[in-house]
């Protein structure tokens, strides 16, 4: 029979493709569509190709990622994507955050006020005062150091090495009750902006960074206190300051500005001695003497008034001051240059009293 089967040419039946599905060649996503073929599930044959597969209807959502920062007084922005088609899904707000970014004093994003740096280190002196000692945990660039300790004492001073290449503080404000700062307090700070009581400038002294200072407090600006601060461009001198010291600024050739509170009375000898760039100078109307060579080699100075209140201007004051080109004297009377009596007429006309205040050889009093 199965001879006879195979003669006969029984042949077997053909399959009908009754069942059939879709094999998948290319993935869709939510971007692409896809690729695929229609296949019959009983035999394997291929029935049908480039049959298109719509794209999908969901996305994958990528990492949370932030658009903008937040600031001390605005949210910021964060967003998810889909991995695959970059479409955006869904956005949330960052809250705004405590970090303030503070220089000398004052947030360049909000405006406010920096609270006093109460994480430096505090060393109690007794007698309800106390030192500053070190930087302790803070870590950004303005320093504003406390009149009171945390404790309650007065600060009254900051100790020797203190802030000792501490290169991160850019910026420093202490307060009229500190009287002494130890050596090498601010060495290796890169301070560009300071305000410091008269009596200690000297501490903040640093040729390389230092372009602004505030000088507060009472007393003298003590000699050569910022002498050859090449970087240095305003002085701010305020009320209570009663002095300026003998050099105190001599060399700062980029000093340009100075504003001088009413409280001064004195600037001593070569004070300003080559601040070739001073041009913005108003003298103190308490001003009683200007000291020998003060001003000597100040290019810049084009023109001066002397204040009433001065009764003394010192040997070669305005020597060199080779731009001056006019001096009023608001008072010119009872002047004597050099033991010579000078009538009110010889410095009426401005210029010709600019000739001899920068005469190289003489003195003047009242």
């Amino acid at each position: 029979d199965t001879i006879n089967g195979l003669i006969g040419g029984n042949k077997p039946e053909a399959c009908t493709h009754e069942n059939t599905e879709t094999a998948v060649v290319n993935e869709p996503t939510c971007k692409v569509k896809g690729k695929g073929e229609l296949v019959c599930s009983d035999c394997g044959e291929v029935l049908e190709t480039d049959i298109v597969l719509d794209k999908l209807t969901t996305h994958t959502p990528g990492e949370w990622k932030t658009v903008t920062e937040p600031t001390c007084n605005k949210e910021g922005e964060k967003v998810t994507r889909c991995t695959v088609c970059q479409t955006k899904l869904e956005s949330a707000a960052i809250p705004v955050n405590s970090n303030h970014d503070y220089d000398y004093g004052k947030c360049t994003v909000c405006g406010g006020d920096q609270p006093e740096t109460m994480s430096l280190v505090f060393k109690s002196l007794g007698n309800g005062t106390a030192s500053v000692t070190g930087l302790g945990s803070y870590s950004g660039s303005s320093v504003i150091v406390p009149a009171t300790s945390p404790t309650g004492e007065k600060v009254v001073s900051i100790a020797a090495n203190a802030f000792r290449n501490k290169s991160n503080i850019t910026s420093v404000i202490i307060p009229d009750t500190v009287t002494s700062i130890g050596d090498g307090a601010f060495e290796g700070c890169r301070i560009v902006r300071a305000t410091v009581p008269a009596p200690v400038a000297s501490a903040i002294k640093n040729t390389q960074f230092l372009w602004s200072v505030v000088i507060t407090g009472k007393g003298e600006i003590p000699a050569n206190a910022l002498s050859g601060c090449a970087s240095l461009t305003s002085v701010e001198i305020s009320t209570g300051v009663s002095a300026i010291g003998n050099a105190a600024f001599s060399g700062c050739d980029s000093l340009n500005t100075v504003k001088m509170a009413n409280s001064v009375t004195k600037i001593g000898q070569s004070a300003f001695n080559g601040c070739i760039a001073l041009s913005g100078l108003v003298l103190s109307t308490s001003l009683k003497e200007i000291g020998s060579n003060a001003f000597q080699r100040c290019h810049s100075i084009t023109g001066i008034v002397i204040p009433a209140s001065v009764t003394s201007i010192g040997y070669r004051a305005f020597n060199g001051c080779i731009y001056l080109s006019e001096a009023h004297f608001e008072v010119s009377s009872g002047w004597n240059i050099s033991g010579m009596t000078v009538t009110p007429q010889d410095i009426a006309d401005p210029s010709t009293a600019a000739s001899l205040l920068k005469s190289s050889d003489v003195t003047w009093t009242r």
